[in-house]
C-alpha cells in the first residue's frame, strides 16, 4: 500500500513571465524527514515546469497567479490511526483523510463502490455550517434529527440484482453487500485479491464499480472504504485544518475541538448497512478479521440513517 508513514511540505514560489506562482510541494517518507525534504528539492524544478505548461495550455486564465499543492496522487496523503496486522503482516491501515472521516486501507481484501444514486449537495448543505451554504443564503443551523432510513432505491435494488447475476455466472466468487448513501458497497468473501492485477480491475467493472475508485486502487495499490460519516451529511463542515499537518505532540486546538463534536454527531449515523452475504466465504483470517473491522466501525449491523 502507498501509505507513508511521514509527509513534510515546502512551500516554493516561482516567477513565470513575470507573476508569482506559489505552490506547496510535498514529500514523504517511512519516517526519515530528511528523506521527504530531499524528495520536494528534486519535484522543485518538475513542478515548474508543469505549472509553465498549465499556463501557456490556459491562455493566459492564471495570469493574476497561481496557487495550490501538488503531490502524486499514487501515495495516500493521510494520517495514520491504526495499523492492523495478523503474523506480523500488515492486512490494513486505518487512517483520516482530509476532510476528517475515517478510511480503511486494505492491500489485498477487496472493497467495491457501487454507485446508483446522486449526491444532493444543496440538501447536504442546508442543514451544515458550510461556508457554501452562507454563499446560497442558507443561515447556519443546528442539524435536524436524524430521519429513517428510506426503503431502497430502484436503482440499489438494480444493482443487488446485478452483483446476485455476476455471482451466479461465475461459480467460487462470493461478496458481502452493504447498503451505502449512494449505492452499494461490496467486501469480497472469495479470496484475496491484487489491486494493480487486470483480472482485479475486469472483476471490478464486471460489477460496474465506480471508474475513478478503480483507478485509485490500481495507483495506490490498496482498497478503501470509508468508516465513518461525510462531515456534511451531518450537519458538519469539513474539518478545519488536516491533522497530520501539524507536527507530532503539537496541540491543535481547533481541530480537536471539531473532531470531538465529529465523532459525537456521528454516532446518530452508520456509514453503511449489511444486507446480505452471497456466494462463497473462505476462511481466510484476513478477510474475517477485515470484516469484523469493518462492520463494528460503520455500525453496519445497525438501524440509523445512513451517512
Amino acid at each position: 500500500m502507498n501509505i507513508p508513514k511521514y509527509w513534510e511540505k515546502k512551500e516554493v514560489t516561482f516567477d513565470i513571465d513575470g507573476m508569482e506562482a506559489i505552490c506547496n510541494i510535498w514529500g514523504h517518507s517511512d519516517g526519515d524527514p530528511e528523506v521527504a525534504r530531499r524528495m520536494i528539492e528534486e519535484k522543485i524544478p518538475q513542478v515548474e515546469e508543469a505549472i509553465r505548461r498549465r499556463w501557456e495550455d490556459e491562455d493566459g486564465k492564471y495570469a493574476r497567479g497561481y496557487k495550490g499543492d501538488y503531490y502524486t496522487v499514487d501515495f495516500i496523503r493521510e494520517h495514520r490511526l491504526e495499523e492492523i496486522s495478523q503474523d506480523s503482516e500488515e492486512i490494513a491501515v486505518i487512517t483520516r483523510n482530509s476532510y476528517g472521516s475515517k478510511i480503511i486501507n486494505c492491500p489485498e481484501v477487496m472493497f467495491v463502490d457501487i454507485d446508483t444514486e446522486e449526491e444532493d449537495w444543496r440538501g447536504d448543505w442546508e442543514h451544515s455550517d458550510g461556508c457554501l451554504g452562507m454563499f446560497l443564503g442558507i443561515s447556519p443551523k443546528e442539524p435536524a434529527e436524524p430521519a429513517p432510513r428510506p426503503p431502497l432505491t430502484p436503482g440499489k435494488i438494480d444493482a443487488v440484482a446485478r452483483v446476485k447475476s455476476y455471482v451466479d455466472s461465475n461459480p467460487g466468487t462470493g461478496f458481502r453487500i452493504y447498503e451505502t448513501t449512494l449505492g452499494l458497497r461490496l467486501i469480497a468473501t472469495h479470496q484475496l485479491c491484487d489491486p494493480t492485477a487486470d483480472a482485479t480491475m475486469e472483476l471490478l467493472k464486471a460489477l460496474d464499480c465506480d471508474e475513478l475508485y478503480m483507478r485509485l486502487c490500481s495507483a495506490q495499490k490498496c482498497f478503501r472504504a470509508r468508516l465513518t460519516p461525510k462531515p456534511w451529511r451531518i450537519g458538519k463542515k469539513r474539518a478545519p485544518v488536516h491533522r497530520h499537518l501539524t507536527a507530532p505532540g503539537v496541540p491543535n486546538p481547533g481541530y480537536d475541538s471539531w473532531l470531538e463534536d465529529y465523532e459525537i454527531m456521528s454516532e446518530n449515523y452508520q456509514t453503511c448497512h449489511f444486507m446480505e452475504k452471497i456466494g462463497l466465504e473462505a476462511p481466510d483470517p484476513a478477510i474475517k478479521e477485515v470484516v469484523r473491522v469493518h462492520d463494528e466501525a460503520c455500525g453496519a449491523d445497525g438501524d440509523r440513517p445512513l451517512a
